[in-house]
């Protein structure tokens, strides 16, 4: 499992198409995977292990497909489009100024091309997703003034963009339309699907609470290594967690299908998905959720990217 999965990581980082990968439609060199549309089950049962009370079991429908990042934004992949590597410097970048430092993690290298991009916040990652599109000869999605940011085409915009909550879980399920089985209900799918707080981390931290397996990795690992989910999408839990489009809030309570949610149109915090290296099992499970201020950046945050297909 390892090697062949951390070449095709390492060639990823540099924003390459590994030989025999389709790169989506041909307009971009990042390797994509078509996801077809479809309608699942989105947040968990009220017996799911960890679950919070936000996580209320609706169904969703989602109407176009879309491509996804094969793997989460790597350091190689940032450095490339933006010029600078904010897991080496730490810096806050989406304003051209200097914010301070993110925190840094005594004992573990937490900086390599093939790791995915950390130190970024929702903003970062809004402006990160203009420039490849612009770099790539597509639209840019959203405008961006200051703080603000609009997405005047909404779902039909077909440039990079960072994907909707529901777009997230629908992906990260990986064709299973129900909450069973979600992952972090398993130990061993876990470990087989992310790089999660495990042994090597117990050993460096061991008031952590972990899973069994052992990865190697106390700290963040090279995007790939793990295996893919039904969709052939790698790390969609655990490494880092993800930012997605929406604003927080509950789910729609309302009888009936949600169709193609954006999320909250009022609030402050948005939508982060997934787990990271630092967290057990029971925060990896696709369902959870958490939320942070858009500006905020930290050593567990990063984000994967989508695109509208046809």
């Amino acid at each position: 499992m390892g090697f062949a999965l951390l070449a095709m990581g390492l060639a990823l980082a540099q924003g390459a198409c590994p030989p025999g990968e389709a790169c989506g439609d041909g307009a971009s060199t990042v390797a994509m995977v078509l996801v077809q549309p479809g309608t699942f089950t989105m947040g968990s049962k009220g017996d799911e292990p960890g679950r919070h009370s936000d996580e209320l079991a609706h169904t969703v429908r989602l109407t176009r497909p879309i491509l996804v990042m094969k793997t989460e934004v790597t350091q190689g992949l940032y450095e490339q489009v933006v010029g600078r590597n904010p897991a080496k410097s730490g810096r806050r970048f989406y304003d051209g100024k200097d914010h301070g430092a993110c925190a840094a993690l005594e004992g573990v290298s937490l900086v390599d091309p093939s790791f995915p991009v950390i130190c970024v916040s929702w903003l970062d990652a809004v402006a990160f997703a203009n420039e490849l599109s612009r770099r790539d000869g597509l639209e840019a999605c959203y405008e961006v003034s200051g703080e603000r940011v609009r997405w005047p085409k909404g779902l039909d915009c077909q440039g990079y963009r960072l994907p909707t909550e529901a777009e997230w879980e629908y992906v990260a399920r990986g064709g299973r339309k129900t909450p069973h089985g979600a992952v972090g209900s398993s130990e061993a799918l876990v470990c087989r699907l992310g790089n999660v707080a495990d042994q090597a981390a117990r050993l460096k931290w061991p008031s952590w609470e972990g899973v069994a397996c052992d990865d190697r990795y106390a700290g963040l690992a090279p995007v790939g290594f793990f295996e893919a989910n039904g969709f052939g999408v790698h790390d969609m839990v655990g490494n880092v967690w993800e930012w997605t489009w929406d604003l927080y809030g509950p789910y729609s309570s309302t009888p009936g299908e949600d169709v193609d949610p954006m999320g909250w149109t009022k609030g402050e915090n948005r939508v982060h998905r997934g787990g990271a290296w630092g967290n057990g099992a029971s925060d990896v499970r696709v369902a959870n959720r958490r939320a942070s201020l858009p500006q905020r950046r930290n050593i567990n945050l990063g984000f994967r990217l989508v695109r509208t297909a046809g």
